[in-house]
C-alpha cells in the first residue's frame, strides 16, 4: 500500500497489532468523500493546508448530537463514517486514545530507513512537528483534557515524541513528535 514517501491517513482499530483496520481495504468503514480517501496520500488527496506557511492537518472522530455514527472528519471536511453497529454505545471512560505514526523497516538486518517523521526533526530540536490541542470527548459529549502519559519509542535517537505540555489557546495538549531518520540515527 505504500508506494511512496508521502504520510497517509488511515485508520486502525487494534493500534497495528493484529493487522486488522478500518480503512478502505477492511469491512466497516463507510467513505461518503471522493476527494479524501482513507489509505490516501495527504498530498494526492488535497488534504494539505498551511497556517503561517506551515502545513497542518486537523483531524476528528466524532458523533454528532442526536446522530448514531462515529464521524471522520479531516480539515473539517467530513471523509465518512463508522456504522452505529461497529460501535452500539459511547466508549467507556477507560478506553484509550491513541495517536501515533508508524516507520516500517522492510530491510534486513534491522537498519533503519531514511524515512522521515513529521518534518524531519526530533522534539529536542525544539522546531519538531507538532500536534496541537490533542483532546477527547466525553460519554456527556463535551471536551475532556487527555492528557498523553505513555509513548512507544522504540529508537528514541531515531524517533521520538514529547508531551509540550497544555495549549493555552484551545482546550487540549500539544504533542511534539518527529524524526530525521537515516540508517545510523541510533549509533
Amino acid at each position: 500500500m505504500l508506494i511512496n514517501n508521502y504520510a497517509r491517513l488511515a485508520l486502525q482499530n487494534d493500534g497495528g497489532k493484529n493487522h486488522k483496520c478500518f480503512n478502505l481495504l477492511c469491512p466497516g468503514f463507510i467513505q461518503t468523500n471522493n476527494k479524501i480517501a482513507l489509505g490516501t496520500s495527504f498530498i494526492s488527496g488535497g488534504s494539505s493546508i498551511t497556517y503561517d506557511g506551515v502545513p497542518y492537518v486537523t483531524m476528528s472522530i466524532h458523533r454528532v448530537s442526536g446522530q448514531r455514527p462515529w464521524w471522520v472528519s479531516v480539515n473539517d471536511t467530513v471523509v465518512g463514517y463508522f456504522p452505529h453497529t461497529l460501535f452500539p454505545t459511547f466508549f467507556p471512560e477507560s478506553f484509550v486514545n491513541q495517536l501515533g505514526g508508524i516507520v516500517h523497516n522492510s530491510r534486513p538486518g534491522g537498519v533503519h530507513t531514511d524515512t522521515v517523521m513529521g518534518n524531519g526533526r526530533l522534539p529536542s530540536s525544539g522546531n519538531s512537528a507538532v500536534v496541537k490541542a490533542y483532546s477527547a470527548i466525553a460519554a456527556d459529549g463535551k471536551d475532556k483534557k487527555d492528557k498523553p502519559s505513555l509513548f512507544g519509542v522504540t529508537a528514541p535517537r531515531c524517533y521520538n515524541a514529547a508531551v509540550l505540555g497544555e495549549n493555552q489557546d484551545v482546550s487540549g495538549y500539544d504533542i511534539a513528535y518527529g524524526s530525521p531518520g537515516g540508517s545510523h540515527c541510533d549509533q
